[in-house]
């Protein structure tokens, strides 16, 4: 009877677990595809911590292909495909049954398209539980994924490579590409600085990381990376750690993280908790940024600073930049503030 009875819950447990390991790898099929809409359909990961789909633009009828938080009230996103080309309604993502993955609009005008697919042939997508979107071979390779194809935002799990960059967007809601970048450069140093726009000419940084070592190569940064346990690290050739955040922060198992270079030129680490507290839910909140002065380090010879030409910043309590008119000037841009100004 007690063998009888082990075997029994021995067989419930492996019919528990098969249906927990599918439930982790429920994949995208070919021949799948979502349309633009108000509260159209998305592609959720297993556990329903993200969502891959389309969402709609404050104010306009016009559409981001994105992947964002999607068990937290405002359903931040970390990563968008068409910031410079939003999508009006009815555009279509499609994974054809030959592998493609392409949005086109309602003309069937090409919209965006992954960059930089390995070669082989492309079994299934995937939204997965650590941010990234995927597409695959049957061998369970990534032949793309949105990790690397990156925007203003990194995740627990995900590594920046020599070369990679990040991009801020223009304002809160606009997701066009903004005016900094963060680069990890070939001599290991993590840097922010300003770029001048269309041309993205790079002016003087206003942050570095001290991780270059020009004669050993080995002791040089190669890695930005950011720890399951929530923490930013700049991981030396040798294998040493520089911590980017030198506080204790609270568990990865009650709060989401991201880090985003955010439209002002701040990066930016924020931390939410994963549940709401008595019903009401609290926003993201700061847990450490760099630079310390924004208003200070980001004025080089070159390019206009935080606030743009004909401006100039100030920092709030957050150190944040406020940036004001020079007297007898105007806004370009009411709507952004870092734009700068004229007469």
């Amino acid at each position: 009877m007690a063998l009888s009875l082990l075997l029994h819950l021995l067989g419930l447990f492996l019919v528990v677990e098969r249906l927990s390991i599918a439930a982790q790898t429920a994949n995208i099929s070919l021949g799948s595809s979502l349309t633009a809409s108000q509260g159209s359909f998305a592609w959720q990961s297993p556990f329903g911590t993200f969502a891959f789909g389309f969402r709609r633009i404050v104010d306009q009828d016009l559409f981001l292909l994105a992947i964002w938080y999607d068990k937290i009230p405002d359903k931040t996103i970390v990563w968008y495909a068409n910031g410079d080309n939003p999508a009006p309604k009815g555009s279509k993502l499609e994974l054809t049954a030959d592998g493609q993955l392409t949005l086109t609009g309602h003309r069937s005008q090409e919209i965006w398209k992954p960059q930089s697919v390995l070669s082989g042939r492309v079994a299934y997508a995937a939204m997965l539980d650590t941010g990234n979107f995927v597409l695959a071979n049957n061998n369970g390779d990534y032949l793309w994924q949105s990790f690397k194809e990156l925007k203003d935002t990194v995740l627990p799990t995900q590594v920046l490579e020599i070369g990679e960059k990040l991009n801020s967007r223009q304002t809160a809601n606009n997701f066009s590409q903004g005016s900094f970048q963060l680069q990890l450069k070939s001599d290991g140093r993590l840097v922010l600085y300003p770029i001048g726009l269309p041309t993205e000419v790079a002016y003087q940084p206003y942050y570095q990381s001290n991780t270059s070592d020009a004669v050993d190569e080995m002791n040089s940064g190669y890695q930005l990376s950011f720890n399951e346990s929530g923490y930013l690290n700049v991981v030396r050739r040798n294998g040493d750690i520089d911590k980017l955040i030198n506080k204790t922060l609270l568990p990865i198992r009650d709060y989401y993280y991201r880090a985003t270079l955010d439209s002002d030129g701040l990066f930016t680490q924020y931390a939410h908790p994963k549940s709401s507290k008595n019903g009401s839910w609290t926003s993201w909140s700061p847990v450490w940024s760099i630079p310390d002065n924004i208003c200070f380090e980001a004025n080089g010879d070159l390019g206009s600073g935080p606030c743009g030409y004909n401006s100039y910043c100030r920092l709030n309590a957050n150190r944040r930049p406020i940036c004001e008119c020079l007297p007898g000037f105007s806004s370009l841009d009411p709507n952004n503030k870092l734009s700068g100004s004229n007469e």
